[in-house]
């Protein structure tokens, strides 16, 4: 128990050691900080909003891409090339 109550006290005259804002400065400072963090937010939605947009067209594009070479692929090779289908004998009891 003692332990802890000059730990109580020491970090009592620790804090009064310290130099505390005006509130004014501490207004201040709280705007700063608000700000920034806003500022911060819009470039990361930002850069968020174009990278996702710039992937969706990327996407789109490249399915676009497979989308016309398998409707060439297909309406070509299905005039031109027969189904091969496999049989195999039954066997009967």
């Amino acid at each position: 128990m003692k332990r802890i109550t000059e730990f109580v006290k020491g970090s009592k005259d620790e804090l009064a050691k310290v130099s505390w804002p005006t509130l004014s400065q501490a207004l201040r400072l709280t705007v700063g900080v608000i700000l920034v963090t806003f500022i911060v937010g819009l470039v990361i939605f930002g850069m968020d909003y174009v990278f996702s947009r710039s992937m969706r067209f990327v996407i789109t594009q490249i399915e676009l891409r497979r989308e016309r070479k398998a409707a060439s692929t297909t309406s070509s090779s299905a005039a031109t090339t027969p189904i091969e289908v496999e049989t195999q004998p039954v066997e009967s009891e």
